[in-house]
């Protein structure tokens, strides 16, 4: 092994601090699957540099310039391939995350919990709204909500959350989040796990220049600033010469999980999925009108309280979406878009909302700043 690096072959080492304080990150090796450096508490971004670092001294040293390369050049491509296998993603991504290769999944499930978990650590409301999004889709009674789910049944999603998970606000405090130390069952780590990685993108606390002004002051507001990497790829190979267009779609909570896994789907016609009409034909029903969106946003049922230590129950729910093209709405003087490509649509904003319509801002007072954002978003500004 080069110098400086810390070998530790016990899997039940993983996650867990050592005497020093140090936590191990795994570097794969195409022979030894769990070598790991220490470099104190593990994070995506530096598991990445580990990796892309191990794998260049493994086959020998021959420089620091050499070494200052490999660095200089993991940090540039850092959230642009997979933090496994290391292939392109085919589009720019602004975190690091994984391909859909099996191969890679099941390497990824091998890393530290502190990289598994980051978001407990870094945005916990982001863990506390996506386990909201899962309770209310489980509270449906559909497991096509929740794609891949570990558990198999919505009865024991349900109890899981409400008798096992504690407030993320005390998965935050916790020195050691391993099922040994932080007292809660494996089971438990692997939905959290799931939970959290799902979806493979980037959602994070809406905060300085990504918070959108003029909207009610107890709303949340969540910036999904990636996608999947296949979402991602996707949009951007429908975005043309024209601006993208700002629109919203109303949904509901126990929607929102599948939409961020999935994108927004065309299920007009399904009579499992379809929870409007489709009076101007199949397609994604999106507005430029605030007030309009709001409309299909429905106020949740009193039963829906939230999982039991959620800080996020009852809102209702708005998305911001960025339209690819020179789309039109479907008539003259009508506010309603049906876009019938669901590529070409990208839900960017959560708004997470109580009250009545009388509160909703008109969406002239949002869209400047969102037009804002999107083009930061674009050119790497943020």
């Amino acid at each position: 092994m080069p110098p400086g690096f810390c070998l530790h072959l016990d899997d039940e080492s993983k996650g867990t601090a050592n005497i020093d304080g140090h936590y191990p990150v795994i570097v794969f090796d195409d022979n030894v699957s769990n070598w790991e450096t220490c470099h104190g508490r593990s994070t995506r971004a530096k598991h990445q540099v580990s990796r892309a670092l191990g794998q260049h001294l493994t086959k020998g040293f021959d420089s620091i310039q050499d070494v200052h390369d490999v660095v200089v050049k993991s940090l540039k491509d850092l959230a642009d391939s997979c933090m496994v296998c290391g292939s392109y993603h085919g589009t720019h991504m602004r975190r690091s995350t994984i391909c859909s290769l099996s191969t890679c999944i099941s390497k990824y499930n091998l890393l530290s919990l502190e990289i598994q978990l980051a978001d407990i650590r870094t945005d916990p409301v982001v863990v506390d709204l996506l386990l909201t999004m899962v309770h209310a889709a489980a509270l449906t009674g559909n497991m096509a909500f929740l794609p891949g789910c570990p558990i198999k049944d919505t009865a024991s999603i349900i109890s899981l959350l409400n008798h096992q998970i504690p407030p993320v606000a005390t998965l935050q405090t916790l020195s050691d989040l391993s099922p040994y130390h932080s007292g809660l069952s494996k089971s438990a780590i692997e939905f959290l796990v799931w939970t959290c990685h799902q979806y493979r993108g980037f959602l994070s606390s809406a905060t300085g220049p990504l918070k959108i002004p003029s909207l009610p002051p107890n709303t949340q507001q969540f910036l999904l600033a990636n996608a999947s990497p296949a979402l991602e790829s996707a949009f951007a190979s429908r975005i043309g010469s024209a601006p993208t267009q700002v629109v919203f779609h109303g949904t509901s909570l126990d929607r929102l999980f599948p939409i961020l896994v999935q994108g927004l789907k065309i299920c007009s016609g399904n009579t499992l999925l379809q929870r409007n009409g489709a009076v101007f034909g199949n397609g994604i029903y999106v507005s430029d009108s605030t007030l309009t969106a709001w409309g299909y946003s429905p106020v949740p049922p009193a039963s829906n309280t939230g999982w039991r230590n959620s800080t996020l129950s009852g809102m209702r729910v708005l998305l911001g979406c960025e339209l690819a093209g020179d789309q039109k709405p479907h008539s003259v003087g009508n506010d309603i878009f049906v876009v019938a490509d669901e590529s070409a649509i990208m839900v960017r904003y959560i708004f997470l909302m109580k009250g009545t319509t009388s509160m909703v801002p008109i969406s002239g007072h949002l869209v400047p700043a969102m037009k804002s954002v999107f083009a930061s978003l674009k050119s790497g500004a943020l």
